[in-house]
């Protein structure tokens, strides 16, 4: 049961962390790409 719990935990904060860790790694890869 816990590890369910785990596993649902997981899904709903995967596309979270995604969502917010993606476009500032673009934009962080932008800034390198334009010094």
């Amino acid at each position: 049961m816990a590890s369910h719990s785990w596993t649902n935990l997981l899904t709903f904060i995967l596309p979270l962390f995604s969502l917010f860790l993606l476009p500032s790694f673009q934009f962080s890869h932008a800034q390198l790409l334009f010094q």
